[in-house]
């Protein structure tokens, strides 16, 4: 694909507006100006100009980015969608001067790249500013430490993600930098780590004080090497003719970014992208996810080849480094935020009444759903143009729906192709309860705002599964927070997300997140509930079983150490069939497909067959998990397993299953009636223990 100014097309299934502009920031920093005397200087770098080269390379051949012109000799950057600042022109000013530039020429619609690879810190910081850990990561420019310190903060960043946020413009920020998991990279002479010397001089008291105010359909994503007290990693790198002609210094998290881009471009989400990166870091020594695929799909990827393997304290640091997501990661990469809305099209069938063509119970449709009605396709798909009325559905079937209208269509000229958009869905009765204990009225209000919209929540502050707890105790999850602070827990009390002051400005959204991201988790797991056939036989062992005796995993929660293998047999019994394997993380509510590619079909299994190798893999870090394995007789979108929209729904016809998936990723929550496309599940629940 040639480079050019990147409009948004039609290969981004959930693109936005082909009027949209992509614009960047791209900053590497090598080399560091030194203060004379000082007695810890930052370290020079190796890698962070070759980053910005191969970042940029991937995603001008990739995704038709226009990356802009070479570095300016003079460090005066011409206007452009695209600026790249590195070493003695990235300063301070320099950089935060471009960025506020290409934030003030874009427009609603719009997204900024922010990417930075280099030096970053933190700073102690008390003040509500900081983040829960009570610090501020930083980034470090060229001339950070060239007299008193001029690192850029987390909060300065973040006061300008919003200010673009609330003109409409989505922003992508990428660092690969030591403590970036909000802000900031560390690698010293030999396999260098990207991190300099802590501060203590705290931001400015006004920093970190725009509110957040996002434009519908604006969003904010963050990729980072790392978490916020960790180190990034760089280090030599085989030629690639993909990325680098020669053997190169690259981050590893950069590198492992490169690589992941270049894998089923214009059909992938972020968090496609960011689990592909985190695999890609495990298979060069990184630490591995949760249960890591013992196999890459396919032949590792050319430039996954370190020039000479790690050892000693290089290795070590490698081994910590886990790369981390946050954000819209189930958006479009460099698409929108919105997933397509649900529209069908419909019939007036006289009277007050309309029909749907050919979508019924199987499409998702349920009685009591809600919808508004407009004059075409088009504009339901929209949510624009004129609402000519709105109705309830009062009768469903597999295949056909029926509904009446609240008073007659207004708007529409005769022959018009009506269409119905939904506004909400009834659903079925298995629900998920959610309390809440120990909030005053206006946190309640907020609380049931939250529960609005998705009928699959209930509340239940007796019975509930999660609660709302807001906390006024010494030993509460974010006393910085302010006198009051929320947390979203289990029924047994384990923390599953601090949610700060109650009366703070991302509150609501935080909430609202959490219990939807709840809601969808449940709806996968009950799955295992609902299957309506017998299609294989689902055996788990060690994955060495044909060498050695061991023990077969026949209960349905079992006890395992960190470290020990698993695989996942799958035998046919008489007909063809698609299998799946999920991993199930219920402390962050994540649905992770284990075998296939992103976006294609998972194994085929034959009848006859002694056993057919799903999965083979190891237990990762202590904690709980959980592994459904589904078979289908018919391949599955793997957007749909992670309740993510179904990016080619508009080209085929969308399983029985797979519908009921994406309802759920929507909190929607529809016990299906038997039908002849039938499934099975098997949930297995695992506790890791340490290694003994």
């Amino acid at each position: 694909m040639t480079p050019r100014a990147l409009l948004l097309a039609a290969a981004l299934a959930t693109a936005t507006p082909a009027t949209a502009t992509i614009r960047a920031l791209f900053v590497g920093i090598d080399n560091y100006a030194v203060r004379p005397g000082d007695p810890e200087p930052p370290a020079q770098l190796h890698g962070p100009v070759n980053d910005v080269a191969i970042i940029k390379a991937a995603l001008a051949r990739h995704y038709g980015l226009d990356v802009g012109p070479a570095p300016a000799a003079d460090c005066v950057p011409p206007p452009a969608t695209a600026i790249t600042l590195i070493n003695q022109c990235a300063t301070r000013d320099a950089m935060l001067a471009a960025l506020d530039g290409q934030i003030a020429a874009a427009t609603s619609g719009d997204l900024l790249i922010f990417y930075y690879a280099g030096h970053g810190s933190f700073v102690a910081n008390t003040e509500r500013s900081a983040g829960q850990d009570k610090r501020n990561s930083t980034l470090l420019p060229h001339d950070a430490r060239a007299g008193s310190p001029r690192d850029i903060y987390d909060v300065e960043l973040r006061d300008r993600l919003y200010t673009a946020n609330a003109k409409g413009v989505s922003v992508v920020t990428i660092f690969d930098s030591c403590s970036s998991g909000t802000a900031t990279r560390d690698l010293r002479v030999g396999t260098a780590a990207r991190d300099a010397a802590a501060i203590t001089t705290a931001p400015a008291a006004d920093a970190g004080s725009v509110i957040p105010a996002p434009v519908a359909g604006a969003y904010l994503v963050h990729f980072a090497a790392v978490a916020d007290d960790g180190i990034a990693v760089e280090t030599r790198f085989a030629a690639d003719d993909g990325l680098a002609p020669v053997a190169q210094v690259d981050g590893v998290f950069t590198r492992a970014l490169a690589l992941a881009l270049a894998q089923d471009p214009g059909r992938s989400t972020y968090r496609d992208i960011a689990e592909r990166t985190r695999r890609l870091m495990a298979l060069l020594g990184a630490a591995p996810p949760p249960l890591l695929d013992s196999k890459f799909p396919g032949p590792p990827p050319r430039g996954a080849r370190l020039a000479a393997a790690l050892s000693g304290a290089a290795a070590t640091r490698l081994a910590a480094q886990a790369a981390q997501a946050e954000g819209a990661l189930d958006s479009a990469f460099l698409g929108s935020a919105a997933p397509p809305a649900r529209v069908y099209p419909a019939v007036a069938t006289g009277g007050q009444t309309l029909a749907t063509r050919q979508d019924g119970r199987l499409s998702g449709l349920t009685a009591g759903s809600r919808f508004a009605v407009h004059c075409s396709l088009a504009d339901a798909g929209a949510a624009r143009g004129v609402v000519a009325g709105t109705a309830v559905v009062t009768g469903v079937t597999a295949t056909t729906a029926q509904l009446q209208l609240a008073a007659p269509l207004a708007g529409c000229a005769a022959g018009d192709a009506l269409a119905i958009r939904e506004t909400r869905h009834s659903y079925g009765d298995l629900k998920l309860r959610l309390g809440a204990q120990g909030t005053n009225d206006a946190e309640a209000a907020k609380f049931a705002a939250a529960l609005a919209g998705a009928d699959a929540l209930i509340r239940d502050d007796t019975n509930a599964a999660y609660f709302l707890s807001v906390e006024t105790a010494a030993d509460r999850c974010d006393p910085a927070s302010g006198p009051r602070t929320a947390a979203f827990r289990a029924a047994d009390n384990r923390l599953i997300l601090c949610l700060g002051a109650p009366d703070g400005a991302l509150f609501e959204r935080r909430l609202g997140e959490i219990v939807r991201a709840a809601a969808n988790y449940h709806a996968v797991v009950g799955l295992a509930e609902e299957r309506t056939a017998e299609l294989a036989t689902i055996t788990l062992r060690p994955p060495d079983c044909e060498k050695v005796a061991c023990s077969f995993v026949t209960g349905s929660h079992n006890r395992v150490s960190s470290g020990s293998g698993l695989a996942v047999y799958v035998t046919a019994t008489t007909t063809p069939v698609h299998a799946y394997a999920l991993l199930l993380d219920g402390r962050n509510f994540r649905v992770q497909p284990l075998n296939g590619a992103d976006n294609q079909d998972g194994t085929r299994i034959e009848p006859g067959s002694s056993g057919r190798q799903l999965f083979a893999g190891t237990f990762g870090a202590p904690g709980e998990l959980g592994l459904l394995v589904l078979i289908a007789p018919t391949p599955i979108s793997l957007a749909a397993l992670r309740q993510q929209p179904v990016r080619d729904a508009g080209s085929r016809r969308l399983s029985a299953l797979e519908r009921l998936l994406t309802r759920a990723g929507q909190g929607r929550r529809d016990t299906p009636t038997a039908t002849p496309e039938a499934w099975e599940a098997r949930l297995t629940r695992f506790t890791i223990g340490a290694n003994p």
